[in-house]
């Protein structure tokens, strides 16, 4: 799924009902198309976290995406939104706010 397509749907149901079934994030440093080298080996159990939405009506709340080949993390943050360093260890999604 790309921006595109995440913005159609919006565009065409309303951002209320959007935001019932669906949500859209953009791993930091992760090369979805594979063109290069990622710069961030991202890993978040985004399986688990769709069964708990659909099983239990949780969706996900706050997400952070690991790194463990640099001991790193990051807040995943719902499109259009991206994480932006505030203060701390720069290695810590708590260093981070998500921004638009």
């Amino acid at each position: 799924m790309g921006n595109d397509y995440y913005d159609r749907v919006r565009d065409l149901l309303g951002p209320a009902t959007t935001q019932g079934f669906l949500r859209y994030y953009l791993v930091p440093g992760a090369n979805h198309a594979n063109f290069g080298t990622p710069s961030f080996a991202a890993g978040w159990d985004s399986l688990s976290a769709l069964e708990r939405w659909v099983g239990s009506g949780r969706s996900p709340k706050n997400p952070v995406v690991a790194d463990n080949s640099h001991d790193r993390t990051r807040p995943l943050c719902e499109y259009p939104g991206w994480p932006r360093y505030r203060a701390g260890d720069p290695d810590s999604a708590s260093s981070f706010t998500c921004t638009r």
